[in-house]
């Protein structure tokens, strides 16, 4: 279940990363589209859009306006041209020490031009449902078996 919620969650970012508005880079419009990502789904820590070079042109953390992530695994990985990738979960400083998963998809041109990434950030404690649901279920199946083994 866990990697299908990881896997919603990534076709979400890519999906989002293909808008225009994303592609025409206008600030205000990418910002409320991103403060709406952040309402239908409050999961996104934060979500954020770089530029070519890795600097972070607009986010939902303003904190972040500015950073260079160029040279962050996830955004080599797009900047190589794949067209996601999903950096390992990490303690994060910049998310008061939660641990994180993060969320990267390839902005790029109609034409296929290199535009930057998107990215976005959930806390671990966004999925304690899902591990609760899974480990549930783990130990009901678990605990069948060995009631099978002694029938």
């Amino acid at each position: 279940k866990l990697d299908l919620v990881l896997h919603e969650r990534m076709n979400n970012i890519e999906l989002l990363s293909q808008t225009p508005i994303l592609r025409n880079r206008n600030r205000k419009e990418v910002q409320a589209l991103f403060r709406a990502l952040q309402e239908v789904s409050p999961e996104y820590s934060w979500v954020a859009l770089t530029d070519e070079e890795g600097r972070v042109i607009v986010s939902t953390e303003e904190s972040l306006l500015g950073e260079d992530v160029s040279r962050d695994p996830g955004f080599l990985t797009l900047r190589a041209g794949a067209r996601t990738a999903i950096d390992d979960a990490a303690m994060s400083a910049k998310d008061d020490g939660v641990f994180v998963v993060t969320f990267l998809a390839r902005v790029q041109s109609l034409s296929g031009e290199w535009r930057g990434g998107l990215i976005a950030r959930i806390g671990m404690p966004a999925f304690e449902d899902v591990f609760a649901q899974t480990m549930t279920t783990w130990l009901l199946a678990e605990k069948d078996m060995r009631n099978l083994g002694n029938a």
